[in-house]
């Protein structure tokens, strides 16, 4: 019978899953990663896998919603700690330094790739409508900093009702 692990143990394989998975999505991709190649990576057997992630989609969508975040984060405190009203060329130095930042990232190459799309689709459902709930909370947060008037007459529409088909080509 394999040995419970510890904590610390935990921790370390799942901060070393990810950091893999991230490797592997900027040079394999999706289709390329196997889980056979991600426990070899990591060295843990291939059961161990399994006990932190039920496939390497939610493996590959934990590390894009770490970064996700991370982006998020990063652009709500820049706007937070705006001291004055935001002009055209404020956002648009903060919207081109995000875009530079993933530029820069395995998200650039999934999005090249169209692994993105792939990885989507082979998400459960409820994992896509959790995040797309999230994402309007966040998106309005966004907004609200913006120097805009919203018609209050017309309905609302979140920006995932309206673009989330054409991203996953539906």
């Amino acid at each position: 019978m394999p040995r419970a692990l510890s904590q610390q143990e935990r921790t370390s394989i799942q901060t070393r899953l990810k950091a893999e998975a991230a490797q592997c999505l900027q040079t394999l991709g999706v289709k390329k990663t196997t889980v056979d190649e991600l426990v070899r990576r990591v060295n843990i057997p291939k059961g161990t896998f399994y006990l932190f992630y039920p496939s390497k989609e939610l493996l590959f969508f934990d590390v894009l919603m770490e970064f996700h975040d991370e982006i998020q984060d990063s652009l709500i405190t820049t706007l937070e700690n705006t001291d004055q009203p935001l002009g055209v060329e404020d956002l648009t130095a903060i919207l081109f330094e995000l875009f530079k930042r993933i530029e820069d990232s395995f998200l650039a190459t999934l999005i090249q790739r169209q692994d993105l799309e792939l990885l989507i689709r082979k998400l459960p459902p409820e994992v896509i409508t959790q995040h797309a709930q999230t994402d309007a909370i966040s998106m309005d947060r966004f907004l609200s900093f913006l120097p805009v008037q919203l018609d209050e007459a017309q309905p609302k529409t979140h920006w995932f009702d309206t673009y989330w088909p054409l991203l996953i080509g539906f």
